[in-house]
């Protein structure tokens, strides 16, 4: 995403050696760490519930830009601006942007309904619900990102947008970790009514609600922190364009960037999903070493040659 007279973006040759080289190197390392968490989640039964659901949508907004966005935001600043390549550069970010900041609010609103009303959650938002939630966020996304691709209104449109989307869940958020709270002093109150068996599934289903909500928290703050700087220099541009100009460059590059920040969150956050990323990392690296040709050595006594 760039700014809203599409200029070029001019910076000293070494800073552009050094983002291009920044974008690709978390580029790769994205497309890595969300297709594991795409296979993770497919692989395994007991991760697709309602909440994955969504983290697998964002997974694969995120994959947009790291294989797809970020290698032609590369090219750009290197100096291919072609105008349909433009174009095709424009739409893959805005879709990503909009389905991620989309993701991020249905994520919130289904912790939200987790742990304020964790009876009636299953009812309010189950599995098929979910996939039509998701449907039309792609469906929006898509619709909105190709329109911004090329109406200068319609970018401004989604800027706005994300602005107010991200105002609005972040008191969202606070008001889950306050109900949070207060439903943990409630369990310490009530510990008398309960018999050992039944307080330690209490505590175990509230722990896995607040790791979750802590989990998303986090990718809502670092998304909130990466993507803002670029939704809101560009209403500042008429006024200080000489300043903001070198700008563009770097806050491109940290938005670009925070695709590849979440699937270390899951890991770091979440345990379960640890000990799966290192099952699949493992396998990865058994198969790869089944996989390899035989070494053409023969051994004569103590002695090895290549043959």
């Amino acid at each position: 995403m760039d700014h809203a007279n599409g200029t070029v973006l001019a910076g000293p040759e070494p800073t552009i050696i050094v983002l291009s080289i920044v974008n690709m190197v978390f580029s790769a390392a994205g497309t890595i760490g969300n297709l594991v968490v795409c296979v993770i989640i497919l692989s395994n039964r007991d991760l697709q519930i309602v909440t994955n659901y969504f983290i697998f949508s964002l997974a694969v907004a995120d994959l947009l830009v790291c294989t797809i966005a970020q290698p032609m935001y590369v090219a750009y600043i290197l100096g291919f601006q072609d105008g349909a390549f433009q174009s095709i550069r424009r739409t893959f970010t805005f879709v990503s942007v909009l389905a991620s900041v989309s993701n991020l609010w249905a994520v919130t609103i289904d912790r939200f309904l987790a742990i304020s009303s964790p009876l009636k959650y299953p009812q309010r938002l189950n599995v098929k619900r979910t996939n039509i939630l998701l449907f039309i966020i792609w469906k929006l996304a898509i619709v909105l990102g190709v329109t911004a691709a090329f109406i200068r209104v319609a970018r401004i449109f989604v800027q706005i947008f994300t602005i107010i989307m991200i105002a609005c869940i972040i008191p969202l958020y606070i008001r889950i970790f306050i109900v949070a709270r207060r439903h943990a002093r409630l369990i310490i109150h009530q510990l008398a009514y309960f018999n050992s068996m039944q307080y330690a599934a209490v505590q175990i289903r509230k722990e896995r609600e607040n790791i979750a909500a802590k989990t998303v928290g986090t990718v809502l703050l670092l998304f909130a922190l990466c993507w803002m700087p670029l939704q809101i220099i560009p209403f500042f541009y008429r006024l200080y364009p000489e300043k903001l100009m070198g700008a563009f460059v770097w806050v491109n590059t940290l938005a670009l960037c925070s695709s590849s920040f979440n699937p270390v969150v899951y890991s770091w956050k979440m345990e379960s999903f640890r000990r799966k990323v290192k099952r699949v990392l493992r396998l990865s690296l058994v198969n790869g070493k089944m996989s390899r040709p035989p070494s053409n050595s023969t051994k004569i006594g103590d002695e090895e040659t290549n043959v």
